[in-house]
């Protein structure tokens, strides 16, 4: 695998998890996104300082992280 392919996969699981984020709130707000992130799959993307987010994330609870990790590789 490429050194792009992780980051690539990343950016578009940030896509699907907006989906369901979308799904199942019916919010479009990005705050509640990022809240919504962290308290279900247990990571907060950064952010730079633009606001836009970066490639990076902190694990802030890993039991949840690991759902992540399972469901979405």
């Amino acid at each position: 695998m490429g050194e792009r392919t992780p980051r690539m996969k990343y950016w578009q699981n940030l896509k699907d998890l907006k989906l369901e984020f979308r799904s199942e709130t019916g919010s479009r707000d990005n705050r509640e996104y990022m809240k919504w992130l962290e308290n279900k799959y247990g990571f907060r993307p950064t952010e730079n300082i633009e606001g836009m987010l970066s490639d990076a994330y902190k694990v802030v609870d890993e039991k949840k992280f690991l759902v992540y990790i399972l469901k979405y590789g």
